[in-house]
C-alpha cells in the first residue's frame, strides 16, 4: 500500500473495514438475546457511519484516481476534528470560569501554538473541505453530483441506510424515542427479527468495505484485473 497512487485513501478504506469487522464481532457477540437490544441498535447505528464513510473515500478514489480524497480525510477532516474538539474544551471551561464567548478562535490557539500561523480563514476553508465527510452530503454526492456513476443504483439502495441512520440516532443519544421503542414496546417492534436485520447488515457492510479494499489494489494490476473483469466489471472502465 505505502507504493500505491492511492496511498493515504486506501489507508482510510482499510481501516474503515477493520473498525467495522471489530464493531461487527463485538455486535455478534451480544446478539444471543433481546437484553441488549439497546446496545444493538446504538452499535449499528455507528457501523452505518462508519460504512457511509468509507464507501465514500473509496468512491471518490475510484472515480477522481487519485488520492485527494485520503488528502482530505488525513489532514483537512483530521484538523477541522481537532479545533472542533479543542472550541467544545473551552466551551466546557467557559462553564467552569462562568465566562461567556470563551471558545474564541484566539484562545484555541493560545492553548495550541503550533498552530499559530494559521489564520481564522483558513481554518473556514478547512471545515469547509471536511464538511464532506457528514454523511447528507456524502449522499447529495452519491445521488445527485454522479448520477451516471456504475454505482448508482447501489447508491439508491444504500438511501435505506442512511433512513436507518436517522431512526438510530435517538439511540446513540440518549433521547426519549429509543427508550419507548426499547422498554415500552413502542412501534411493535419484533426486537429478535431487528437483531437478527443488523447482524446480516453488518456483515454485509464488512464484506463490502474489504472488497473495496481490493478493488484500490487491483485497480493498480493490470493483470489481475483481466481476470477478475468477468466477476466485477465495474472494477475499470
Amino acid at each position: 500500500m505505502d507504493k500505491s497512487k492511492y496511498k493515504k485513501s486506501i489507508k482510510a478504506v482499510y481501516r474503515q473495514q477493520d473498525k467495522i469487522s471489530k464493531l461487527t464481532e463485538g455486535l455478534i457477540a451480544i446478539s444471543k438475546t433481546t437484553d441488549n437490544f439497546y446496545s444493538i441498535q446504538a452499535i449499528s447505528r455507528i457501523i452505518i457511519e462508519h460504512f457511509i464513510v468509507g464507501h465514500y473515500i473509496w468512491t471518490k478514489a475510484r472515480l477522481t484516481k487519485n488520492d485527494e480524497i485520503g488528502e482530505h480525510y488525513y489532514v483537512h477532516y483530521d484538523i477541522s476534528e481537532f479545533f472542533k474538539r479543542e472550541n467544545y474544551e473551552l466551551r466546557i471551561e467557559g462553564i467552569r470560569l462562568n465566562k461567556k464567548n470563551y471558545n474564541t478562535f484566539d484562545n484555541i490557539i493560545k492553548k495550541n501554538p503550533e498552530f499559530k500561523d494559521l489564520e481564522e480563514g483558513q481554518l473556514a476553508d478547512i471545515h469547509k473541505v471536511a464538511n464532506q465527510f457528514d454523511v447528507r452530503i456524502i449522499f447529495q454526492y452519491f445521488i445527485n453530483d454522479n448520477p451516471e456513476d456504475v454505482f448508482k443504483e447501489f447508491h439508491n439502495l444504500m438511501l435505506s441506510a442512511l433512513s436507518e441512520y436517522n431512526h438510530l440516532s435517538s439511540y446513540v443519544h440518549g433521547g426519549p424515542t429509543a427508550e419507548l421503542e426499547a422498554y415500552d414496546g413502542r412501534q411493535n417492534t419484533n426486537k429478535e427479527e431487528r437483531i437478527t436485520d443488523c447482524v446480516k447488515s453488518a456483515k454485509v457492510y464488512c464484506r463490502t468495505m474489504k472488497e473495496h479494499v481490493l478493488f484500490l489494489l487491483l485497480d493498480e494490476m493490470e493483470e489481475y484485473i483481466e481476470v477478475l473483469r468477468p466477476l466485477f466489471p465495474e472494477l475499470k472502465n
